[in-house]
């Protein structure tokens, strides 16, 4: 039957998991199914039965999918699923710790990281409707203590370039979680700016937390205060808090991040951040997170506007897909997945890591949270995709590859003061070289859809690049990395000879660990699969 809106969690299965190390109690829930008040006419039993039969097997595999995912390493993992625009099913499978017996189920509460993006641009389009304030002014009208170093003037950066990451402003690594927001953006930290503002997409924590201190400013009201009573609780996400403190211990995970075969645990109370809220520190139920889903997909319900659900969506042309099918929103991105338009958002700050995907088209929803960097929920968020949507014999959409005899238009010598120094590619021919100078690194570029390519690490991290061009010329401009962006020389203005960049060791580290598991739209991913 069709399930009405009003529902509560109700368990329909419990399995006892066994691993190496604990015992795993799995506590699965669905909504009660009631039929709801219609004008129009009811599927008959036969069809509805079947209906749900489709629905039970598809919800099957994702169990299935997650219990593959759940080893020793991965203390747990929680997903949900909306279905015609409601959350329908909803479980929770592992340990809140690791090492532990203490039983992770659907209101256990996770650390959501960058997914938070989303609830901080939904805050800007509510002040911007208002008339509070206006997307494309100034951000130093907002925050006028706020400068580059050296570069493009900072006048030049607007609330559009934060939300829809085309400010050129680097994406601050070596974050200082003890300062506040007014103290890294009005005192400490005076970045240079990177590009043109409005030039090109290039994900960046730094510009979302500017944006949450604008709000700050703009209304006098802390962010997290702001956020909490103007998008989170309208939208029933009445256990979303970005205040660690205020999790109940019971309730809540420890993020688990192995290093040497060690793990490294990050309790919420003993790990935060305030400086990178707006960003990352937001924290909920799966079934909190689901609300998101169901208000997307109710184009705004009654908190946001159709077009601003859209303009979360859609803004730019990430560079990353060569048929300009990756589109980057305010706080959300839009791409293809066999086909199916699904807009999305990834997340991974230390121990933990999330997935927020729905897909309009179809009024579904699925989002996946687990409180360890390495497990795999895109597999689980996929198994989801192609189980309820019918995608499993489809394969993913192609991506468009060039002979390596004309790639000598990205050949050159680019320099980034923040974090890659000197890079320099050169064209042998058959493919291109990478060498990295200032970090002692020396690659083969290997081409992912275009002008995108990926490049290993000597400890075997992968990051993905690509290049940008500018209009009329006949060679990339830019060398872009989600840490830095590095313009060619010869555009260069000043000394021929480069210092090295001024990222520290620390925050290097940060980098290639979040790299190897970090995608171009923010997300987890592996290396790149042979073709």
């Amino acid at each position: 039957m069709p399930v009405s809106s009003v529902w509560r969690w109700v368990p329909s299965q419990t399995q006892v998991l066994t691993t190496s190390s604990v015992l795993m109690l799995v506590v699965a829930c669905r909504r009660d199914r009631e039929t709801p008040p219609t004008d129009g006419a009811l599927p008959t039993e036969t069809e509805d039965a079947a209906l749900w039969a489709a629905r039970d097997a598809a919800w099957q595999n994702v169990l299935w999918a997650m219990d593959d995912e759940l080893y020793e390493q991965v203390p747990s993992i929680a997903v949900a699923v909306v279905l015609d625009g409601q959350t329908t099913y909803a479980e929770a499978v592992g340990v809140r710790e690791w090492d532990t017996n203490k039983p992770a189920d659907v209101d256990t509460i996770y650390r959501w990281a960058s997914v938070a993006k989303m609830h901080t641009a939904a805050a800007v389009l509510l002040h911007a409707s208002d008339g509070d304030l206006d997307l494309h002014d100034p951000i130093r009208d907002l925050v006028p203590e706020f400068r580059l170093e050296a570069g493009y003037s900072a006048n030049e950066i607007t609330l559009h370039h934060l939300l829809s990451h085309q400010s050129g402003l680097p994406d601050r690594l070596d974050w200082r979680c003890e300062e506040t927001l007014e103290q890294w953006f009005e005192v400490d930290w005076r970045p240079p700016a990177l590009a043109p503002p409005g030039a090109f997409y290039n994900y960046s924590n730094s510009g979302f937390n500017l944006a949450g201190r604008a709000l700050e400013r703009l209304t006098g009201t802390p962010f997290t205060t702001l956020v909490q009573e103007e998008v989170l609780q309208p939208s029933g996400m009445v256990d979303a808090t970005y205040l660690a403190d205020d999790v109940p211990p019971r309730r809540a995970t420890v993020g688990t991040r192995w290093r040497n075969d060690e793990p490294v645990l990050y309790p919420l109370q003993d790990y935060d951040c305030p400086t990178s809220r707006p960003a990352a520190w937001l924290h909920g139920t799966v079934g909190d997170l689901a609300a998101t889903a169901e208000l997307h997909l109710a184009a705004g319900a009654d908190l946001l506007t159709p077009e601003q659900v859209q303009a979360m969506a859609d803004q730019a042309d990430t560079g990353w897909r060569s048929d300009g099918s990756s589109r980057v929103g305010y706080g959300q991105f839009t791409h293809q997945y066999k086909g199916v338009q699904i807009v999305a958002h990834d997340g991974r700050v230390a121990g933990f890591v999330s997935r927020w995907a729905v897909v309009p088209s179809h009024g579904f929803g699925v989002v996946v949270v687990a409180n360890a960097e390495w497990a795999d929920v895109e597999k689980v968020r996929d198994v989801a995709l192609d189980s309820f949507l019918g995608l499993h014999q489809l394969e993913q959409d192609p991506v468009t590859t060039t002979d390596p005899s004309t790639w000598e238009i990205y050949a050159g010598t680019y320099y980034d003061p923040y974090l890659w120094g000197t890079v320099r590619v050169e064209w042998t021919g058959s493919g291109l070289q990478l060498e990295l100078p200032d970090w002692k690194q020396s690659t083969s570029l290997i081409q992912s859809d275009g002008h995108a390519f990926w490049f290993q690490w000597d400890d075997g991290t992968w990051y993905s690049v690509r290049f940008v061009f500018t209009d009329g010329e006949p060679q990339a401009r830019w060398f872009v990395e989600r840490g830095g962006v590095a313009e060619r020389t010869s555009i260069l203005r000043g000394a021929a000879e480069r210092p090295p960049p001024t990222i520290s060791p620390r925050a290097m580290q940060e980098l290639r660990s979040r790299a190897r598991h970090e995608g171009p739209d923010g997300g987890i991913t592996g290396p790149p699969q042979p073709r």
